[in-house]
Parts: structure tokens; C-alpha cells; sequence
């Protein structure tokens, strides 16, 4: 299915998205040659405040998502992730994460070795927020082949 002029995805509280991801990884297929193709060409990724923490989700990453220019994740998500991957995305522009996403400890601190956030060759990106404890038990911030980039914390 080839939708030319899908330019947002909007993933809501306890949706496919988050099911299917987990199964792909788990059962290591790839989910854009099995008809969702159409992803790959959104412009805008944004996955709402909700319960997006399936237990068999510990690797996330959007290289498939080649045309995307902005990346947001409401608050809440991703509590099990243990490695975030943002590389070879030359069009992203923007991050913004919520609240407790990406964090085992929410409304707290944490500290754990194994927890990795990776941005590499994203080269139009400029921005990345993030909100209170966002990746709050995170170790390890990799940040390679970047330009010019503002972080912020609110």
C-alpha cells in the first residue's frame, strides 16, 4: 500500500503500533516489507501520553522512518525500553519526549548501565526536548555526526 501524501501518524493509547512493533522485534520480521511500507514516509511521528510500554519492547529504533522531520512521544511511554536509537535520519528536525517516558523510576531517579539513547547522522536536527524524568535512569548519551543541536529539559 503506497500513501504519497501521508504526512502524520498519530499512535494512541494502547494501539496497534506498540503491539506490532513488539511483535516484529520479537519475532524478528520486518514490518515494512509485510504491507506497512507506508510509514516510512510520514513526515511527523507522534505517540501519545499513554500506556505504550509493552514488556517485550527493551530495543526501539526509527531508521525506518526516513522522511521523518519531527519525532514526538507523550508522557508515559516506553518505561521497558532499555536502548533508544535515533540514527541515519537526515530530514529530523526536532525531538520532543514526555514526562516518565523511557524510565523504569517515574516522578524519580534511577541508574542503570545498561540504558542507552543513541543519536547519530541525524544532521538537520536541531532541537531535542525532553520533559521531567524523561530517560531519568538513563547511563549513556551517544551523540555522533551532529550539526548545531539545542538540548532543553522543562
Amino acid at each position: 500500500m503506497d500513501l504519497p501524501k501521508l504526512s502524520k501518524i498519530s499512535v494512541g493509547h494502547s494501539s496497534f503500533w506498540c503491539n506490532l512493533y513488539a511483535f516484529t522485534q520479537k519475532k524478528n520480521l520486518n514490518y515494512k516489507n509485510g504491507g506497512y511500507s507506508m510509514i516510512s514516509k510520514a513526515k511527523k511521528l507522534e505517540i501519545l501520553s499513554g500506556d505504550c510500554n509493552n514488556s517485550d519492547i527493551h530495543d526501539i529504533s526509527f531508521h525506518d522512518y526516513h522522511s521523518i522531520t519531527e519525532l514526538i512521544i507523550g508522557s508515559d511511554n516506553f518505561q521497558n525500553v532499555d536502548r533508544v536509537s535515533l540514527e541515519n535520519l537526515p530530514f529530523l528536525q526536532s525531538v520532543s519526549i514526555g514526562s516518565n517516558s523511557f524510565t523504569n523510576h517515574p516522578d524519580s531517579f534511577g541508574s542503570n548501565a545498561d540504558r542507552e539513547l543513541i543519536i547519530s547522522n541525524c544532521t538537520s536536527l536541531t532541537n531535542v526536548t525532553t520533559d521531567s524524568f524523561a530517560f531519568s535512569d538513563y547511563n549513556n548519551l551517544n551523540m555522533t555526526g551532529m550539526r548545531d543541536i539545542e538540548c532543553t529539559n522543562n
